[in-house]
């Protein structure tokens, strides 16, 4: 489909959406080594206090699952709404925000 977004944006793309509790989407993710599509459907599936290295943080809880994973997003609640931590089923990696200077 041409509204699809490549799946190595998607971590990305969600700091974009209207996040909020009872939050949901789908949106239609490009697998570029497969050369497929699938849906990914995206949830809001509730509000946390998260640590990382960067500091403590009120984050939003996502949930991102499509055909072949199962992923967490936790997205700071201020803009600007940075990712904080990913956890990717997939490749058992978890990414987290080491250092964080809000701009001016």
């Amino acid at each position: 489909p041409s509204d699809a977004r490549d799946e190595q944006t998607l971590a990305t793309l969600i700091r974009a959406l209207p996040l909020a509790s009872g939050y949901a989407t789908r949106i239609n993710v490009f697998l570029p080594l497969a050369g497929a599509t699938e849906r990914a459907e995206i949830v809001v599936t509730g509000e946390e206090q998260i640590e990382t290295p960067a500091g403590a943080f009120e984050a939003w809880r996502v949930n991102v699952n499509t055909e072949s994973t199962a992923s967490v997003a936790w997205v700071g609640k201020e803009a600007p709404y940075p990712l904080l931590k990913f956890q990717d089923d997939r490749s058992d990696v978890t990414f987290e925000l080491t250092n964080f200077q809000p701009g001016e």
